[in-house]
């Protein structure tokens, strides 16, 4: 089984359950990717590095990369997809995402990488998102 993890840049959210999924999966792949093109700016930066740091205080890797953008072929062939958007966010969704019989909704809220407590969001969404994972993987494997 192959599961699409989307969030807004592919910075944050969808690369935590993406690495978690792959980490903790006997038998299944997952991939991640964003809505929006990632911005290049000091807060993008700033926001991958603060995914990269909390994911390292677990003992996970995450990729110092560029995110990527969803296309209409990475959700035909997932077989799962999971969107990590607020309501507002969900509103950005390209309509294949939004139509596809595929797509589940956890809404989980961005961290601002410009906020002063942006790590320690980062972190309840990192463990948010790991007890996810964990409860889809359970349900698939």
């Amino acid at each position: 089984m192959k599961v699409l993890f989307i969030c807004k840049y592919n910075a944050g959210r969808s690369r935590m359950a993406e690495a978690f999924f792959n980490k903790f999966s006997k038998k299944n792949t997952s991939l991640s990717r964003g809505i929006e093109p990632y911005p290049i700016s000091p807060s993008a930066e700033r926001g991958l590095k603060g995914t990269i740091e909390v994911m390292n205080e677990v003992g996970i890797k995450v990729p110092n990369k560029l995110g990527s953008p969803v296309t209409k072929e990475d959700v035909e062939e997932a077989d799962v997809v999971v969107v990590l958007l607020d309501e507002k966010q969900q509103l950005l969704l390209p309509d294949y995402v939004k139509n596809s019989p595929k797509t589940r909704y956890n809404g989980i809220v961005d961290s601002d990488s410009r906020s002063p407590d942006y790590l320690n969001q980062n972190r309840l969404n990192r463990d948010k998102i790991q007890k996810m994972v964990l409860a889809l993987l359970k349900e698939i494997e």
